[in-house]
């Protein structure tokens, strides 16, 4: 955004431009069926301020819930969600 991107052309850049150039695209850098689910949730519009996008409201990995604004871990089936997962890695040899 310093460098006179607009706030929408900083988000796609760090998102779908980046999956094109590495030809992941099909895989990431958008919300779509059979994408990997990799979002953040913020509490407001970043296209109104770029600084918003770090007003985390939710974490999601691999299309899970795994950080939540106030720390609460999410459970499932008992035991805690993953933090990390590395299914992104085999896009790699892709």
């Amino acid at each position: 955004v310093a460098r006179g991107l607009s706030n929408m052309e900083a988000i796609e850049s760090a998102t779908i431009r980046g999956a094109e150039l590495m030809g992941w695209e099909d895989y990431i850098g958008s919300i779509a069926p059979g994408k990997i689910a990799d979002l953040i949730v913020v509490e407001k519009d970043p296209l109104e301020d770029i600084q918003r996008l770090l007003e985390l409201r939710m974490v999601i990995q691999n299309g899970r819930v795994v950080w939540l604004k106030h720390g609460q871990m999410p459970v499932h089936d008992g035991a805690p969600l993953p933090q990390l997962y590395p299914s992104w890695m085999s896009l790699r040899s892709k």
